[in-house]
């Protein structure tokens, strides 16, 4: 597929400059998948991630959206926070329609993304990880067509979010398109200077799963069976240089030290223990951190499987 043309999204103006949400759109018709990133301004590898999709596509039916930066102001700064209103757009969705310049953002995006098939959410993490599918869940009948969607896309685990028991995720683009009844799904990979071509090429193939899963390239595809994860953020006691002893997938045990953190304050090497049980499924690369930072997660698995 070589031939495209972006278009925008016109929100407004921010002082003499108009604000617009690049996309591209192909094909016409049913089903319709929209892949979207660049929802915070410090995230990127989505990007690599569309254009290689782009480059060997074969779109045979049914449309497919990609949105290339969702939130163009959060770039500016390269902050997951617009600098003009300081808000983080996947918190504040479904938006309003006269609000604030990110608030109107959202709003916008609920009109693009409310009518779809399938939309996927592209993030990229501060940390060490395997490519994560994050699926966000309001107990509604859009729950069984993501699932399968998931299973299609061809990974194991998933962070399951129960959006309705946890506020800090109750407005967020996920949130929303579960109580729309969209199915849907995130999936949280690398930064671009970290992702290996080894998981980058195990994206583009699940994206190419999903897309036959919806009869819009021709392709043979299995399924794999899922295990969910409810992921445990464990923060820094205390401000130093945070130094990881564990790999991602390690199992931890209760009390286990994970990492050491060189104290700026005393200069001592003092150890980091787990208040969790589980594996790791993501965690912080040698790096200077504050007292109350997110240093590493553990995964536990759902019903304590």
């Amino acid at each position: 597929m070589k031939d495209y043309k972006i278009e925008k999204i016109n929100i407004g103006k921010v002082g003499d400059f108009e604000v617009g949400i690049p996309f591209i759109k192909l094909g016409h018709g049913s089903p319709k998948l929209t892949i979207i990133t660049g929802i915070h301004g410090n995230e990127h590898t989505g990007l690599l991630i569309i254009r290689r999709l782009l480059d060997k596509l074969e779109l045979k039916r049914g449309t497919l959206q990609l949105v290339l930066s969702a939130n163009p102001l959060s770039k500016i700064n390269l902050k997951r926070e617009s600098p003009i209103d300081l808000l983080d757009l996947n918190r504040i969705f479904p938006g309003k329609k006269e609000g604030s310049i990110t608030e109107r953002i959202a709003y916008k995006l609920t009109q693009v993304l409310g009518d779809n098939d399938l939309v996927i959410d592209l993030h990229t993490m501060q940390q060490r990880l395997k490519p994560m599918v994050i699926f966000v869940t309001c107990n509604t009948k859009a729950d069984e067509k993501s699932l399968d969607a998931i299973k299609a896309f061809n990974v194991e685990r998933v962070w399951k979010i129960k959006a309705i028991n946890e506020d800090k995720y109750n407005q967020t683009l996920g949130s929303f398109l579960a109580r729309q009844m969209v199915p849907h799904f995130a999936l949280e990979t690398e930064e671009l200077d970290k992702i290996s071509e080894k998981d980058l090429n195990m994206i583009h193939e699940g994206l190419g799963n999903v897309m036959a899963n919806l009869g819009m390239v021709d392709k043979k595809i299995n399924k794999t069976e899922i295990k969910c994860f409810k992921r445990n953020k464990i923060n820094a006691d205390e401000t130093g240089i945070f130094i990881p002893l564990k790999e991602i997938d390690s199992i931890i045990k209760l009390g286990d030290v994970v990492g050491n953190i060189l104290s700026s304050q005393d200069f001592k090497m003092n150890p980091v223990k787990s208040s969790k049980k589980g594996f790791i499924c993501d965690i912080k690369t040698k790096v200077f951190v504050h007292e109350g930072e997110h240093i590493f997660s553990i995964g536990q698995w759902e019903n304590g499987n």
